[in-house]
C-alpha cells in the first residue's frame, strides 16, 4: 500500500502532488505550530522547488503515496563535503501512526549512505515529538546546534551514516 517515489520519476500529477504535501507542511510549521525559523527560506524555496538542491548526486526528494494517494515528503540535501541533511519530512495527518514517518526516515538514509555521506544532520523543534521519537528510534545522537534556528525550542541531530 506504501510506495516512496523519488522525485525523478514523479509524473506532472506526482510533482504537483508533492508540491501540494510541501505546502501543507509549511502551513504545518508556519501558520498551526506558529514557528518562525526558516519561513522566509522556505518560501524562497517553494519559488524554485526543486531547484538544484534536492537532485542527484547531492539531494533528493521523495513523495510517500499510500493507497494512491499523497501521504507525505520527506527531502535529503548537501549540508558540507561530508554530511547531509534531512529536510522537509511530513506525514499528512490522515496518514499518521501507519509507519510512513519511519519509512520515509529510513529512504532517506539509505539514499544519503548510497550518496556516500558519512552523516546526516537535521534541525526539529520540541514542539514535533513524534518526529523526534522516530528520529530517537534509528539513533539520531541529539548535537550542539550546527545551523541557525531561531524558533524557542529547537533540537538539532545527527546520524552517522558510517
Amino acid at each position: 500500500m506504501l510506495t516512496i517515489k523519488p522525485i525523478e520519476s514523479l509524473t506532472k500529477t506526482e510533482l504537483d502532488q508533492l508540491r501540494s504535501v510541501i505546502l501543507e507542511y509549511g502551513d504545518h510549521m508556519y501558520i498551526d505550530l506558529a514557528l518562525i525559523a526558516g519561513k522566509q527560506r522556505f518560501a524562497y524555496e517553494m519559488l524554485d522547488f526543486p531547484g538544484g538542491r534536492y537532485v542527484k548526486p547531492e539531494g533528493a526528494f521523495f513523495l510517500a503515496l499510500y493507497a494512491g494517494q499523497p501521504a507525505g515528503c520527506i527531502g535529503v540535501k548537501r549540508y558540507d563535503a561530508e554530511s547531509c541533511e534531512m529536510k522537509r519530512m511530513y506525514v499528512k495527518p490522515e496518514f499518521r501512526k501507519l509507519g510512513i514517518g519511519i519509512e520515509l526516515c529510513r529512504v532517506a538514509i539509505d539514499v544519503a549512505k548510497d550518496y556516500g555521506y558519512s552523516s546526516m544532520l537535521l534541525d526539529t523543534n520540541k514542539e514535533m515529538p513524534a518526529a523526534i521519537s522516530i528520529y530517537d528510534k534509528f539513533g539520531f545522537k541529539e548535537i550542539p546546534a550546527y545551523c541557525e534556528n531561531e524558533n524557542p525550542n529547537p533540537v538539532y541531530y545527527r546520524y552517522d551514516l558510517c
